[in-house]
């Protein structure tokens, strides 16, 4: 039955059936029941009834309402945005949205079950309606679950995802800060990330901007690296997939994997600290600014910060050109400084030789600097101008403190010279006397100034005269040598020789008066000469101690800075071949280059406490107790009366060290034995 008929015969049987109610009422009721019923009850019954059916076609009917039609195609766009933006997520960006694969699938099929086409449309979807069979409620709530899978699901993961990946850039990029393979500014390169709002597609583009600067970073990471090896020792195809992956970290890895040798960094590191030392600990800091020595104690602090050989460039840009700068400007500050006494020295009441213009500043210190090979050359420059301008340095103050304590004191110098006819440095109330006596002489006519003593005098005249001169000789430590001493006056020369052991005086025959010159030199390297100059006026003694110069002074010289730090370096081996061989010297193989190898074993020896000696231009490193012990107990064991013992046999068969006959000898005659015995040019004899 079609439902028009079926409609029609409905209406017929509701106007029959209210009919006979009608009748009912007027038949049981009365007349008036009848015409209220009619009156108000029909009415209200038939409005009723229009509603019902009303609705119950409606919602029967293959047309919906527009509210309807409305909400459905809102649904279908957003089945489209869900379906188009898990392909997206899933074909265009490394994240993987498949957990959230079946729930979507689900929601597709129940659609495609209450009337929705869905159908593929190029790269994405189009969703249709074929047919309405949900109300408003069932369309909200697919509504709700699909924009709750596309926002909390799909969206919040991936912006989640972006999010994550770039925190995670951010960290590896401080671990290469970290590490010095990139400025500290790189870090703000790479900042936090705002993904509120983005759709999947912007998401998509943030992340690639974010990658690009991520891999430029480390290719200049990878550069730093490369320019300290020398080599590509990083394949950059391999870390642009490690990127493309997410796995950042993993690319860092393999940039911070290859293994650098840091030993130039140690070495320069060293050095630089070498000179700030130097100049920190000179003689300069009594001279130059505090600020010259601030900068200098800046450095310094970096450097010790400096714990990578990424840093290198930094060392050498920055730290090296500030610390040869302070050191320019500390010899620029000392060179200003003399230069202001020689200014106040140019004075008539001064004598021109009074403070003689030092030969340093007639050099370009500057220039000399700048031409340095390296550092330790410039150290050894440096510390050698700043020297001698210290030295002339404390001989001006000196000398001014004499030129303002010259009137307190000129009194004290006129009375002594009156009633003694001399003055000497110790009758000067004032140290150091000679500047002093320099001034009497030039502001005082008659007087005059003996420089070799010091002494002023009234100028007597001596010549003709002969006086007594007596060369007292001490030796530091005291040992038995032979020394010379000459006396030298005008075009004279005389000389006496002995045997020294400890103390001895020497007596010349009458001499001439006059300035004389006394030299006392020993047949021992190690000691030093001594030259003193008097004025025979009178009879003299004149005291002369020969003191022992260490091997480290008389080998050295200017290149010991060098050679300190080359012992740092070889110390230990030298150490082990000392202890295995007993002795060491400049014809082995220590690991140093041969201009450095002599000073380099002073210092050693030096530092071990054992003993150096040099004989025919070599080195010996040895225990002299050690070989004193030795030779004494062979003597005292071997040697009766009438026998001997050769030098080459004591060398071969007893000693390990390779003794010359001279060092035999000389230890020899130094020791203190219970047998009485005599030193020959090739053997020892007993006596």
């Amino acid at each position: 039955m079609k439902s028009t008929r079926k409609d029609a015969l409905t209406a017929g049987g509701i106007v029959l059936g209210l009919a006979a109610v009608g009748l009912a009422v007027f038949l049981y009721s009365g007349s008036s029941e009848a015409v209220l019923f009619f009156a108000a009850g029909l009415p209200v019954i038939l409005i009723l009834g229009g509603v019902v059916w009303h609705r119950r076609v409606t919602q029967s009917s293959n047309e919906a309402s527009p509210r309807i039609t409305s909400m459905t195609d809102d649904l279908a766009d957003d089945l489209e945005e869900l379906l188009a933006a898990y392909d997206t997520l899933d074909r265009e960006t490394p994240w993987d949205p498949s957990a959230h694969a079946e729930q979507i699938n689900d929601i597709r099929r129940d659609l495609e079950n209450r009337g929705f086409e869905v159908r593929a449309d190029g790269d994405g979807y189009a969703v249709g309606v074929a047919d309405y069979e949900m109300g408003v409620g069932a369309i909200s709530r697919h509504q709700q679950n699909v924009q709750m899978v596309l926002e909390d699901g799909l969206k919040s993961g991936f912006r989640e995802s972006v999010e994550s990946q770039s925190d995670e850039m951010n960290e590896q990029i401080a671990r290469l800060v970290e590490e010095n393979l990139l400025d500290r500014s790189a870090a703000a390169t790479i900042d936090w990330v705002d993904t509120v709002g983005q759709r999947p597609k912007e998401l998509s583009e943030t992340l690639r901007d974010r990658r690009k600067t991520f891999r430029d970073l480390l290719g200049d990471a990878v550069a730093r690296v490369h320019e300290v090896t020398g080599e590509a020792t990083i394949d950059r195809s391999a870390l642009d997939e490690y990127v493309q992956n997410g796995q950042y970290a993993r690319a860092v890895d393999a940039v911070l994997e290859p293994e650098v040798d840091d030993s130039g960094l140690r070495r320069k590191r060293r050095e630089l600290s070498a000179l700030v030392e130097t100049a920190q600990s000179s003689v300069a800091t009594q001279y130059a600014p505090q600020a010259r020595f601030e900068k200098l104690e800046a450095v310094q602090a970096e450097l010790d910060d400096l714990d990578s050989v990424y840093q290198m460039q930094r060392l050498e840009t920055d730290l090296r050109p500030r610390a040869l700068s302070a050191c320019a400007e500390i010899v620029s500050d000392l060179r200003e400084e003399l230069v202001d006494y020689l200014a106040a020295f140019n004075d008539p009441t001064v004598p021109a030789d009074y403070f003689e213009r030092p030969s340093v500043l007639e050099r370009s210190p500057r220039q000399e600097l700048q031409g340095a090979a390296d550092l330790r050359a410039f150290r050894t420059r440096w510390s050698g101008i700043v020297d001698e301008l210290s030295a002339a340095l404390d001989d001006a103050a000196a000398r001014e403190g004499a030129l303002l304590a010259y009137d307190d004191v000129a009194g004290e110098v006129e009375r002594t010279l009156a009633t003694a006819g001399e003055v000497t440095a110790r009758d000067v109330p004032y140290d150091p006397a000679a500047p002093i006596m320099q001034l009497y002489a030039h502001r005082n006519e008659g007087v005059t100034y003996l420089e070799s003593r010091p002494a002023l005098t009234q100028g007597a005249d001596v010549a003709g005269q002969e006086f007594d001169l007596r060369v007292r000789v001490r030796l530091d430590p005291p040992e038995t040598r032979d020394v010379s001493v000459e006396a030298t006056i005008r075009d004279e020369r005389r000389r006496l020789t002995g045997t020294v052991e400890g103390e001895r005086t020497f007596r010349f025959d009458p001499l001439l008066g006059g300035e004389a010159t006394v030299t006392a030199t020993a047949d021992d390297s190690r000691f030093t000469t001594r030259t003193a100059d008097v004025l025979l006026d009178q009879d003299r003694t004149v005291e002369l101690t020969l003191t022992e110069e260490t091997a480290v002074d008389r080998i050295c010289g200017d290149v010991r800075p060098d050679a300190e730090l080359i012992l740092e370096e070889v110390a230990g081996e030298m150490a082990a071949t000392y202890d295995s061989e007993q002795h060491l010297t400049d014809e082995m193989d220590i690991g140093v280059q041969d201009r450095y190898k002599p000073c380099v074993l002073a210092l050693w020896a030096d530092e071990a406490g054992v003993s150096v000696r040099e004989e025919d231009d070599t080195v010996l490193v040895y225990d002299r107790t050690r070989m004193e012990n030795q030779l004494t107990d062979l003597i005292e064991r071997k040697l009766t009366d009438g026998d001997e013992l050769q030098y080459e046999e004591l060398r071969e068969r007893y000693l390990m060290v390779p003794a010359s006959d001279d060092l035999i000898r000389d230890v020899l005659r130094q020791a203190e034995t219970d047998v009485e015995f005599e030193c020959e040019d090739d053997r020892v004899v007993s006596a």
